[in-house]
């Protein structure tokens, strides 16, 4: 005759230690990612700062298009794609 109370107990034994192993593989491979949103929110442009910087230095249009912020002087200037802070150094 079988131990239902047995098998039962050994059932929950393997998928406990199954559900740890994926735990550790998930953070594992979560772990890396945030590290990575980290860094890219230290690039993140504010389009708030950019408009407050171009309004400080007579631009007239700020937008985003495609996720890139642009901004361009007058309705017949050149558009110039703000990408990184550098570009907001290269703003004259």
């Amino acid at each position: 005759m079988i131990d239902t109370t047995a098998v039962i107990e050994i059932v929950k034994s393997v998928i406990s230690t199954e559900i740890s192993s994926l735990k550790a593989e998930f953070k594992s491979f979560i772990l890396p990612l945030e590290n990575e949103v980290k860094a890219l929110r230290q690039e993140f442009l504010n389009i708030r700062e950019i408009k407050k910087i171009a309004k400080e230095k007579c631009y007239q249009y700020v937008w985003v298009k495609k996720c890139c912020i642009m901004v361009r002087r007058t309705n017949s200037s050149p558009v110039m794609h703000i990408t990184s802070l550098t570009d907001l150094k290269k703003m004259v």
